[in-house]
């Protein structure tokens, strides 16, 4: 994945990234997210800077803003594509508990988030 840091909490594809655990998505180059949004008290668990959780933030935002929506015959739940954020962290090598927590977050407080 070839990332800018666009200003403080932006991050843009520099070319498409297809992610490694969904590979039925292909995040078109230039796509702008705000990576993985971690309140600053909860940073020791998890940090944007770590390998992996650019990669799983990336695919996981913009599922979210296309209300899990694939293409014109799939589309997620909402816990389809946090658990793909949970493994993605995984397969970069993520704890299991850190990437759990992770999935735990999503799933508590990023609903306001999704575009269904």
């Amino acid at each position: 994945m070839v990332v800018d840091r666009i200003e403080d909490g932006l991050w843009k594809l520099d070319e498409p990234y297809t992610p490694t655990v969904f590979p039925d998505i292909t995040i078109p180059k230039g796509f702008v997210w705000n990576g993985a949004s971690i309140p600053k008290i909860a940073r020791f668990i998890l940090s944007n800077e770590e390998l992996g959780v650019l990669e799983a933030s990336c695919a996981h935002d913009l599922l979210y803003a296309n209300g899990g929506r694939v293409n014109y015959e799939l589309k997620l739940t909402r816990k389809q594509v946090d658990t793909i954020f949970e493994h993605e962290l995984k397969f970069y090598g993520i704890d299991s508990t850190r990437a759990y927590l992770a999935y735990k977050a999503v799933r508590m407080f990023g609903g306001s988030h999704w575009n269904a």
